[in-house]
């Protein structure tokens, strides 16, 4: 039996909302459901809507769902698609593992762009085992890489959600056609812009002049993309740039250099995750993958992109230096490309300026290249330090080769992780351990086992004076049941290895924060959480007091962030964030906030034999079905690793954090924090424009100058 306690809307069976986004519509309660039985039957849901330009991260039909025990599972939601569209009808389906006291359900539109407008009807509940109800389908075209579609959907029968993909025939509804109508377009952007085959050049784009302009630092690099578009019946077989050597006006070539890659392209499969400022669901295409210069093709009604990115040595002499790249097909050439590089009068640190912890893991290394992972590695690393990023790996379960530190501290490495605390795997071909049991790691057998592995490796990297940069790592997002044992591992270690600190993203800040208030009114103590050395919350959980406490109390504070947290805080995790959020949240974000670290956790993500090598040939890789992205910021190719878009965006962070340091050093802390607040008024609100951030970068760097 069903009690419907209360209708906010003016029909049980129809509901339809008219709001304009720049007056935003409140979270809007359709229902809520009292179960007087409560059991652990299905739940079928969903509802229609259509929209007007409306970009939101919760667009949606939502769930609340309340058991009898009082836990409760938020957020089950049906997604509508974003944009502009007629009536679409949604469903959603979930089984419950407990028993359910109570639903409220929603119609959202929230928390996005401002100026849309959307409608709401036919919204239903039903308690009932699934009947083949298709819950969710979207379709894309693999246009330009082959004349097919790819169907993604799920079905709810009996109790269980399948996922399905097809490939079928094309419907030339789904895409767009290209914007040249004749040849093709040669056209330049910034490295914020992230551009898929069938995003083609707007009116403004082909009415600027094609020219690249990039500013660094000395012992820095910059990039920006060069886009060739094709008409729909023109097709590229054999093209190539040709690059110049840069000269400034006194005729001196650059120290440094200049070097372009092929931008590759993933398909992008059934995405639940929306995020309002993200491509459309229907596009076919995500770019991220950064492959090595080679011939390239461009496909008919297709755009490829060149990513060009110039080098500045630590000796680099300051100015201006030009030149003009060769857009290259046939053997001829189609369009020069000036190119001016400035070099700043300035030069980011020999070690890094940003404390960055990552996690680019030996186990997914040895699954993808059995063979020979140890060169990888290597390579991979020196991937990593290219990008102004400490090669580490904070779940390693291996002590870290000698060789591989030193000439990862040559390079600029400024911290690494030692081990992550938990027991080696018994399995060798064990590709990851994030952490371990209570009863695991806090026995006496476990101390014994992990002291005597670090005090003869102690003792290496002390003759080497590695050993200020280590650090352990553990709990990784552990909560309070492990806090009474932390505290005495913890204890230990700082008796028998008093500069060897702990990194961790256990809840402590959390509870921290919970308690904080009463705290402050002398109502509760923080002392059980006073713990480890480095505390790292998630940058959503940041609060400048709670860090300023505990940095009183001799601790550090690093912040992360993971697949979460999505809009509106920065994050660059999965593909559809955009690239302005991973250069803010390292660089301005870090560096205003007065974080002291940054730890992500995966590179190297890798799904075995779901995720092909990429083959130099071409630019795309239809096999690849990891679609979200979260983990992977380097590709695997079949004998080296590929960097990435987002990699590229996360250097350009830690060199505007580098920046800020340099600013704060000559100009002060203040003045510096004045530039910052012309794009970050706080972690939910920020310039999310790639023009706002080089403006308030370049200002950065103008300070620097004209301090000296």
């Amino acid at each position: 039996m069903v009690t419907v306690s209360r209708i906010l809307f003016a029909s049980t069976a129809f509901f339809a909302a008219l709001a304009t986004m720049a007056e935003p519509i409140k979270p809007g309660l359709w229902k809520e459901f009292i179960y007087d039985t409560p059991d652990m039957t299905p739940i079928v849901y969903g509802g229609e809507s259509r929209s007007e330009n409306v970009y939101m991260k919760d667009y949606c039909v939502y769930l609340d769902i309340f058991y009898v025990d009082g836990s409760t599972t938020w957020g089950e939601r049906a997604e509508f698609e974003q944009g502009t569209h007629g009536w679409q009808k949604v469903r959603g389906a979930m089984t419950p593992r407990k028993n359910v006291k109570r639903i409220e359900m929603y119609a959202l539109c929230r928390n996005g762009k401002e100026g849309g407008r959307v409608e709401f009807r036919n919204l239903f509940l039903e308690r009932r085992e699934g009947r083949g109800d298709k819950l969710y389908e979207t379709r894309r075209s693999n246009r330009p890489f082959a004349n097919t579609d790819e169907i993604y959907y799920s079905d709810f029968t009996g109790r269980t959600k399948t996922r399905h993909h097809e490939t079928v025939a094309p419907d030339k509804s789904v895409w767009t056609p290209s914007t040249i109508k004749k040849g093709a377009a040669i056209w330049t952007a910034g490295s914020l812009r992230r551009i898929t085959p069938t995003d083609y050049p707007s009116a403004s784009d082909l009415a600027a002049a094609p020219r690249i302009d990039i500013d660094l630092a000395k012992r820095g690099a910059a990039s920006a993309q060069i886009l060739i578009t094709t008409a729909d019946d023109v097709e590229w077989k054999n093209a190539t740039l040709r690059l110049p050597i840069l000269k400034d006006a006194k005729g001196r070539s650059i120290k440094g250099s200049i070097e372009w890659q092929r931008v590759g392209y993933i398909p992008r499969g059934m995405i639940s995750i929306a995020h309002p400022l993200g491509q459309p669901s229907r596009s076919g295409w995500w770019a991220d993958p950064l492959l090595p210069a080679a011939p390239f093709r461009v496909r008919k009604g297709a755009t490829q992109g060149l990513w060009i990115t110039a080098h500045a040595d630590a000796n680099a002499a300051s100015g201006t230096y030009s030149g003009e790249i060769e857009v290259v097909e046939g053997g001829s050439t189609r369009a020069r490309v000036p190119v001016s590089v400035r070099v700043r009068d300035f030069a980011l640190p020999a070690t890094f300026g940003l404390d960055t912890a990552w996690g680019l893991m030996d186990g997914f290394l040895r699954e993808a290249y059995p063979n020979d992972w140890k060169r990888i590695r290597r390579q991979a690393q020196d991937i990593m330090l290219d990008y102004r990023q400490n090669p580490d790996d904070i779940s390693r379960t291996e002590l870290p080769e000698i060789d591989d530190l030193l000439h990862a501290r040559e390079r600029g490495m400024s911290g690494f992780t030692v081990l992550n605390l938990v027991p080696p795997p018994k399995n060798p071909n064990t590709k990851w351990v994030c952490y371990s049991s209570p009863d695991e790691v806090f026995s006496d057998s476990f101390y014994t086992s992990l002291k005597a592995r670090l005090e003869p490796y102690m003792a290496k990297l002390r003759a080497h004076g590695l050993d200020k940069f280590a650090r352990l790592y553990g709990f990784d997002e552990r909560g309070s049941e492990y806090y009474p044992g932390l505290h005495k591992l913890c204890a230990r270690l700082k008796a028998d290895f008093p500069t060897l600190p702990v990194l961790t993203t256990a809840l402590l800040y959390n509870d921290i924060d919970s308690r904080w208030s009463k705290f402050l009114a002398g109502n509760a103590k923080l002392d059980d959480l006073i713990v480890t050395d480095i505390y790292c919350p998630l940058t959503v959980r940041w609060r400048n007091e709670i860090s300023d406490y505990l940095r009183s109390k001799g601790k550090i504070v690093y912040w992360y962030t993971a697949g979460s947290p999505t809009w509106p805080y920065a994050n660059f995790a999965g593909y559809y964030h955009p690239l302005t959020e991973g250069r803010l949240v390292l660089g301005f974000q870090t560096h205003y906030f007065r974080a002291d670290g940054y730890l992500f956790w995966h590179v190297n993500f890798w799904n075995g034999k779901e995720n092909a090598p990429f083959d130099d040939a071409d630019t795309f890789l239809p096999s690849w079905h990891y679609t979200n992205g979260d983990g992977i910021l380097l590709y695997p190719g079949k004998d080296r690793v590929f960097p990435s878009i987002r990699l590229a965006t996360v250097r350009d962070g830690v060199q505007d954090f580098e920046w800020l340091q340099l600013s704060q050093r000559k100009c002060g802390r203040e003045k510096v924090d004045a530039v910052s607040r012309t794009i970050i008024r706080s972690l939910k609100d920020f310039e999310r424009t790639p023009e706002a951030i080089e403006k308030a970068r370049a200002t950065i760097a103008d300070m620097i100058e004209s301090a000296d």
